[in-house]
């Protein structure tokens, strides 16, 4: 593939244009997301289903045009200052590592101005499956002010899509996603 690169990347350049202009992902790359479900571990018992996770199966070209958008949605939020500064979660630069020493270093001056300090944990570890669609396009659009034509892409990214899961040669039926954003896009997050 490499070799060939000069005739294949003007088609993928063309394929993420066409993207670009009709607002949408091909319904032939995005209209099925399947999931293999695998075990989280080794040595986990096999009959406890909380033991296992799906694994999201995208197209090369899907990822490439996500890609694409990715890089221009986050020079635009990172240009306009539009996340909070004290947000780490799927940023450059940042990390858990960052999250934990800010609070830290909050219950720490909390302490030594005489505050009474409480920290409060929530599990955050499901939060993507239940994002709403029409929320977060609506903050896009009105919080972000996000483009009529990409929110219309990120609708469509979002949106219409099936799932069906597979365990070995057993799958699933087809079924739409009302929630959440795909675990493996590059998008996801």
């Amino acid at each position: 593939m490499k070799s060939l690169r000069h005739v294949f990347v003007p088609i993928l350049v063309l394929l993420i244009k066409c993207s670009l202009f009709t607002c949408a992902l091909s319904i032939l790359l995005t209209n099925v997301l399947s999931s293999v479900i695998a075990l989280k571990r080794p040595g986990l018992d096999l009959s406890d289903p909380s033991n296992y996770r799906p694994i999201s199966d995208l197209s090369f070209i899907s990822k490439l045009v996500e890609r694409a958008i990715h890089k221009q949605l986050l020079n635009y939020i990172e240009s306009n200052s539009l996340l909070p500064l004290v947000q780490s979660g799927s940023r450059r630069l940042h990390s858990t590592e960052t999250a934990v020493l800010k609070v830290y270093n909050d219950t720490i001056l909390a302490l030594y101005y005489g505050f009474i300090t409480a920290l409060l944990l929530l599990d955050f570890s499901s939060a993507f499956d239940c994002v709403d669609h029409f929320i977060l396009l609506e903050v896009l659009e009105l919080q972000f002010g996000i483009t009529l034509s990409a929110v219309l892409w990120i609708a469509n990214f979002l949106t219409n899509r099936l799932h069906l899961e597979r365990l070995g040669t057993n799958s699933s039926k087809h079924f739409n996603i009302l929630f959440g954003v795909p675990q493996a896009s590059i998008l996801g997050p």
